[in-house]
């Protein structure tokens, strides 16, 4: 069918077009924050550390903790740019756990930086709307697809993050099972009770024995996020926007 090749053609086309732009705007980023660096001398360490992350990201892959969260906000971004609320920024203490991690092992960063740079990433994801829309949400906790506990180093420190950034925004959903550590339970609960509420409890127990009932495979159902309007859908694989 050449009408059916032509319309995957224009798609692709559509699509390098899309990716060679988000590279040489991060370009442009990284230009700029090159020449701030000549022009102020006192915080030229910091602008030099920008604009490495902005030549490395989104063309190759990240391979810091701060390369991977200026990838996740450029793309985050970028998809909103086009009007499409972005309904999801995924298990967090998941997808930047490795990265984290490395950052540790090879003298990069200390957990007090790490914390820096979440709050920072926190800020910048909800400058353009402060706090008036709904906000995006950041799922934390729950399970790995072989259902043993997600729960991580990054977990606490993310919670510590959010209690000391003290915001409206950004909205954290955090998965509960019957194996969680009663450290995460503690550190939530008082969170809350501190006044730190703009946050959704998410019950395991109950979210993947419904999505295994409606035809996900257990894997797939232990991956949920919560998606828009705290939708459970599968990471990765479906968005479930239901109020659609």
């Amino acid at each position: 069918d050449c009408s059916a090749d032509d319309s995957r053609q224009a798609f692709y086309s559509a699509v390098e077009t899309v990716c060679r732009a988000a590279i040489s705007l991060s370009e442009r980023f990284a230009a700029e924050a090159e020449r701030q660096a000549r022009r102020h001398p006192a915080h030229r360490q910091r602008l030099l550390a920008v604009a490495e992350c902005c030549r490395r990201a989104p063309a190759h892959a990240p391979h810091t903790l701060q390369q991977a969260l200026y990838f996740a906000w450029l793309m985050h971004e970028l998809i909103e740019f086009e009007g499409e609320a972005v309904r999801s920024l995924g298990h967090f203490d998941q997808m930047f756990l490795p990265y984290y991690r490395a950052d540790l092992d090879a003298g990069r960063l200390t957990p007090e930086q790490a914390k820096e740079l979440f709050k920072y990433y926190w800020i910048k994801s909800t400058a353009r709307t402060r706090g008036t829309h709904n906000g995006a949400h950041f799922c934390l906790g729950g399970q790995w697809t072989n259902g043993s506990d997600a729960t991580n180093e990054l977990t606490h420190l993310l919670l510590d993050a959010y209690r000391e950034l003290n915001a409206p925004d950004p909205k954290l959903s955090v998965r509960f099972h019957a194996h969680t550590p009663d450290r995460l339970y503690r550190q939530v609960l008082e969170m809350i009770r501190d006044g730190h509420n703009a946050m959704v409890l998410m019950n395991d127990e109950v979210a993947i024995p419904a999505l295994v009932k409606r035809g996900k495979t257990l894997a797939d159902a232990r991956s949920y996020l919560p998606i828009g309007c705290y939708e459970p859908a599968v990471d990765g694989k479906e968005a479930a926007c239901t109020t659609n």
